[in-house]
């Protein structure tokens, strides 16, 4: 994991005293022998020791014989307008450190690569080792991507100088196996030239060996755009990277792997791009990460709309199969947005860094504001944008601009009024939503005019685009000031068929449905498009999304249909999926369907309601004829929100009413014979459930209580789930314990109500809430199958059915090495078995479990058992195979339930 040690602060060689700070252990204090007034100054020294940590781990690390030196020095905390900013470094918020010059000595072997801030001073032998290098590689056709070998290092050691002032860290990557390639850009203002370098390995040469257009660009579009870089060199390093694809560092960045060239070069400008806000400027990514990561990402945005028209490298090649718009960098980005607005879980752009999500510090940070700062730019005009951005990095370079330093300077430079932007777009969760309500003709014998009705259905008064079009065609387009409530806007032409407000989609908006009005008989009802799969929204369509769906059980047979869906993401109050299916085998129409409606709120207590209905049918048995069971529910679900967005911790509660209608098999006697006949009958089932889980990294936890009724009986039961992580990835113990009483329960009820010490087999489950493969099986495979809940034991046991109560602790832990096995041990006792005229106390399995796919499909072989269990498998001639039982969880995997639990 590494360490520093061995400080010892000296000023004038004479010792300081210094503490560990009480919560942080990366952050000391020191005291000087005398108060440090302005304009004076002190020199103070320490020694220090690095043991370097894997790179799996850390941003400073080594990957074997490669390393990524960053972090790795005590650093002095930044005393700025706020006063001291002590902080202990986070992935979350990175950095803020001092501007200062960087006198740096490296000794190591001689073929090492080294690639760093600042540099190179009076060292010709290795500028011309470099050069040579970047001729031999320039050669190269063709690179071996599995050759991924060092070679043995070098007996002779090299001394590299490296100085540079003006920046606030130094950060170096070396490795033997680098090729390396040079280069040069000519800035756009002062025609001076800066070199530029990449260093990569084989892993990904093919992508790698255009890297310096990359570098150049960057630099070149920043310099036009912000203002030109002052440094001499600037260097883009492959590296292992334990968060993110790619860090920054002054002069250089460390990118890991990409998946194509598209994505390379967005990560490499980005890194780069990151040399004026958090580099040259300074600014406090952990205070206010938009001044930094979110200007940065408009930035990023701008260069591919520059450069490329909007390519993207998530969709880029799927952009003419899902017939995507022409803007989809644009789309792309407000979509990361819109997946926690639409659900009221965004947060202000304005936080400091350790307040976000995880998926709001991406989808706000960087992606909302993107957008937003390209809905000023649109507003204002590039010339006047850029301008005023040139004069705020002039005013404020190696300065730690604060964010009301920039925006007195729009302040200033600007006639029009900002303040929608800072203290509503960004300052705040308000949303922006205007909405084109009709268009009316104005009686007049000079002109041909219309009034086009608009309103703002949002609470930020921000500028908006309006155009006009007629036959597709755009014919005018105008920005307008913003407003509350509903105005009138005149339009001094008659001949046009479509108004749009944000045609383009230069503002992040909540909705835009309700953007477009055409005139035409129907004027805002949307046609119908059915489209394969998913793609993005679509505002001038109603979308209804199909897939091919195929399913198996042994009574249905092969199961083939299609999915009818509205979408996946970003959440939509009205969600719903429908999929029928043909059986094969028995010939019968099958299938699911699921409706909800969800109502998100931003209080203190509740996050989200969403009330929900579906049915289900397919058949369960085909013994003595097909027999096939109809299910139907309708309930409510309840998230309360959590103590603040980082909390890893989730509150729900649910009701939920089941109504199954089930066929099952009767006789009628017919002279001698009695005939099958079916029948069908029906019960219900109200379910309650609450649960909290913490979803955390280390030890994550759950609680979960159910209750259970109908007219037959009543139960309620707890399932506690823990997790104790062990040091390896991957590696844990896991504690289940179940806890379940029967408040009353009919004797002679129809069904099947009990606990089961040994789970749920499919011919149990009543609620027919699990996938069962064959459901009614009573021998062979598949009758192995079960759920894994109530006692949850392993072993396949008629012991331990109980409508009294019922407790049993379960065990997993992991096993040493790679392969996926866990080690078991299930414990539980029961009231209300008979085992020899005695209650059984106590029962007990124990074995080994092999995850196919995690949670999903596993086996479980039992090696070990209690007496009770041994007897009861002696008397039934149970085979060790027969003992082998399995899981499929396949309901685990159903997209649209994966796409609510993203929060």
């Amino acid at each position: 994991q590494g360490f520093i040690d061995s400080l010892n602060f000296t000023s004038e060689k004479v010792s300081l005293p210094w503490k560990y700070d009480s919560l942080n252990i990366d952050i000391c204090k020191i005291f000087l022998k005398n108060a440090l007034i302005p304009d004076d100054s002190v020199t103070i020294s320490t020694p220090f020791f690095v043991k370097i940590p894997d790179a799996r781990i850390s941003r400073l690390g080594h990957d074997g014989q490669s390393y990524q030196i960053t972090q790795w020095f005590p650093k002095p905390a930044v005393y700025d307008a706020n006063g001291w900013n002590e902080m202990p470094y986070l992935d979350q918020g990175e950095f803020y450190s001092e501007f200062g010059s960087f006198d740096v000595y490296i000794t190591l072997p001689a073929n090492y690569v080294v690639g760093a801030t600042g540099d190179l001073v009076d060292n010709p032998a290795e500028e011309q080792w470099l050069n040579q290098k970047s001729v031999e590689t320039s050669q190269i056709k063709t690179y071996n991507k599995n050759d991924k070998s060092f070679p043995a290092s070098s007996n002779e050691l090299k001394t590299l100088h490296y100085f540079q002032k003006n920046v606030h860290d130094f950060a170096w990557f070396a490795d033997k196996r680098y090729h390396v390639l040079k280069s040069n850009v000519v800035l756009p203002y002062s025609g001076r030239n800066v070199t530029t370098w990449v260093m990569f390995t084989n892993r990904h040469a093919e992508q790698w060996k255009n890297a310096n257009e990359y570098v150049n660009d960057a630099i070149f579009y920043y310099s036009k755009w912000i203002g030109e870089y002052p440094y001499n060199q600037a260097t883009a390093a492959e590296g292992a990277l334990s968060a993110g694809g790619g860090m920054e560092y002054p002069n250089i960045t460390v990118i890991s792997a990409s998946g194509d060239s598209l994505a390379l070069e967005t990560v490499v400008m980005h890194e780069v791009g990151h040399n004026w806000f958090y580099g040259m400027l300074g600014s406090n990514e952990r205070k206010n990460p938009w001044l930094d990561e979110g200007i940065n990402s408009f930035y990023e945005y701008r260069y591919l709309q520059t450069k490329y028209l909007g390519s993207t490298m998530y969709l880029g090649k799927l952009k003419k199969v899902l017939k995507l718009p022409e803007h989809i960098e644009r789309v792309e980005r407000e979509l990361l947005y819109l997946i926690t607005a639409r659900t009221k879980s965004d947060q202000a752009a304005t936080l400091s860094a350790p307040l976000y999500s995880t998926i709001n510090y991406g989808g706000i940070v960087y992606e909302k504001s993107a957008v937003s700062f390209y809905s000023l730019m649109e507003y204002l005009g590039e010339s006047t944008f850029d301008s005023i951005m040139k004069i705020y990095f002039e005013t404020w370079k190696f300065k730690h601009p604060q964010p009301g330093d920039l925006k007195n300077i729009f302040k200033k430079c600007t006639t029009k009024n900002t303040d929608w932007f800072f203290n509503g777009l960004l300052g705040s969760t308000g949303k922006i939503d205007y909405s084109v309500n009709g268009i009316s003709r104005i009686k007049s014998e000079t002109e041909d005019s219309f009034n086009i009705s608009i309103k703002n259905k949002g609470s930020i008064q921000a500028p908006f685009e309006l155009c006009v079009y007629e036959n597709k065609n755009k014919i005018s387009s105008q920005w307008y000031d913003g407003f509350n409530g509903k105005k009138k806007i005149k339009l001094s032409t008659g001949s046009f068929d479509v108004v749009r407000i944000n045609p383009d989609n230069n503002m992040p908006e909540i909705s835009r449905k309700n953007n477009t009005y055409q005139r035409k008989l129907f004027p805002k009802i949307e046609p119908i498009r059915f489209q394969p799969i998913i793609n993005l929204e679509d505002p001038e369509h109603t979308q209804v999304f199909y897939s091919p769906a195929i399913a198996y059980n042994k009574y249905n047979g092969f199961m083939a249909g299609a999915a009818f869906y509205n979408g996946f993401i970003p959440a939509k109050k009205v969600q719903y999926y429908i999929i029928p299916m043909y059986g094969v085998a028995d010939k019968k129409l099958t299938g699911i369907a699921h409706a909800d409606y969800s109502i998100y709120l931003r209080n203190f207590l509740l996050q989200k309601i969403t009330v929900n209905t579906g049915i289900s049918t397919f058949s369960y048995s085909e013994s003595p004829m097909q027999l096939s069971f109809f299910r139907n529910y309708f309930g409510a679900d309840v998230s309360f929100r959590p103590v603040n967005s980082r909390s890893s911790v989730s509150t729900t509660a649910s009701i939920t009413h089941y109504i199954i209608n089930k066929q099952i098999a009767a006789y009628v006697k017919t002279g001698t014979e009695n005939i099958p006949v079916r029948e069908t009958k029906n019960y219900t089932v109200n379910q309650f459930k609450f649960k909290i889980e913490d979803q955390r990294v280390i030890n994550p936890y759950s609680a979960e209580f159910t209750a259970e009724q109908n007219k037959d009986f009543m139960k309620c039961f707890v399932v506690l789930n823990q997790k104790i992580n062990y040091s390896k990835p991957r590696k844990s113990l896991d504690i289940r314990l179940f806890a379940g009483s029967f408040i009353y329960s009919e004797a002679n009820s129809l069904y099947d109500y009990r606990f089961r010490l040994s789970g749920t087999p499919g011919t149990k489950d009543y609620l027919f809430s699990s996938y069962f493969i064959g459901r009614s099986e009573g021998s062979g495979l598949l009758s192995q199958q079960f759920a894994e809940n109530d006692g949850a034991f392993k072993s396949p046991t008629i012991l331990g059915q109980t409508s009294d109560w019922m407790l049993a602790l379960n065990l997993k832990s992991s096993l040493p090495g790679i392969l996926p096995l866990k080690i078991f041990v299930d414990m539980g006792t029961v009231k209300g078995y008979k085992n020899n005229g005695e209650n059984a106390i106590f029962y007990m399995d124990a074995g080994v479990q092999l995850s196919i796919i995690k949670n999903i499909f596993d086996i479980y072989i039992p090696l070990l058992y209690s007496s009770e269990i041994k007897s009861n498998f002696d008397l039934n001639n149970i085979t060790f195979a027969e003992k082998i039982r399995f899981t499929l969880n396949i309901e685990k995997l159903n997209p649209f339930s994966l796409v609510k639990s993203i929060k």
